[in-house]
């Protein structure tokens, strides 16, 4: 039997978890790696393009709670 399919709260939470832990692993590589600047900076847009999407994701969770 497959599990049931997420409602649109759970399911944007869970993207909202999965988006802070890849940008703590990127914030992590970034501190202790030493990249190079190439790197650095795909990590700096990875991060901020995070940000972004987590700003979407917490509007529409808001959205959600004035049902």
């Amino acid at each position: 039997m497959s599990p049931r399919p997420l409602n649109e709260r759970e399911s944007l939470e869970q993207e909202r978890t999965e988006l802070l832990q890849k940008i703590e692993a990127w914030q992590h590589e970034a501190a202790s790696a030493h990249p190079g600047p190439h790197r650095r900076q795909w990590l700096d847009w990875q991060i901020k393009t995070a940000r972004r999407q987590i700003a979407v994701v917490t509007a529409r969770l808001e959205m959600l709670d004035d049902l």
